[in-house]
């Protein structure tokens, strides 16, 4: 297998384990409006089908190939990668950067908060990862600064009732 190969499967399988993560909150926080009303829930389940679609693209797709899977001898540029993360973010409203150059409404934008904790659950699972809400916890200072006082605790709310469901943290 190649380093393209390697690279794809990676995308593949964090897609899947966003697409998990997703279904966890689904299963666990049935009651939650964003899961109950229809509309929503639909909106949230394309952006997860869609998830990180961007890293596929010619702006981003080798940069990170190289950056995280580079063959022997393949010095990292870390400029290109620079490039490619600053498009990733800012074409990807999951991620918390997005929202410095971009205002944020808690009514029309916290589906993207959703995809975010999906995210941060998805790479918090396996071995040796650390649980998404001590991610945030450990990011907060930054996540305070951007997002509004509502998302934050909308988005602690979601990490904090998967990783106690999930049993990534003690209750």
């Amino acid at each position: 297998m190649n380093q393209e190969e390697r690279y794809l499967k990676y995308l593949t399988l964090h897609k899947k384990a966003v697409v998990d993560a997703w279904e966890d909150i689904k299963n666990f926080m049935t009651t939650a409006p964003f899961v109950k009303n229809k509309e929503v829930r639909e909106r949230i389940d394309n952006l997860v089908m869609d998830h990180d679609k961007s890293k596929y693209s010619n702006e981003e797709f080798e940069a990170y190939r190289q950056w995280f899977y580079p063959y022997k001898k393949e010095k990292r540029d870390r400029k290109i990668y620079d490039i490619a993360w600053e498009h990733h973010w800012q074409n990807n409203p999951h991620h918390v950067r997005y929202w410095l150059v971009n205002e944020f409404d808690m009514a029309r934008d916290h589906v993207y908060l959703v995809e975010m904790a999906c995210d941060w659950i998805a790479t918090g699972r396996g071995p040796g990862r650390t649980p998404s809400i001590e991610y945030f916890n450990n990011t907060r200072k930054d996540i305070v600064r951007v997002l509004p006082t509502e998302a934050v605790a909308f988005l602690e709310y979601i990490l904090l009732t998967i990783d106690r469901k999930t049993r990534r943290i003690r209750v």
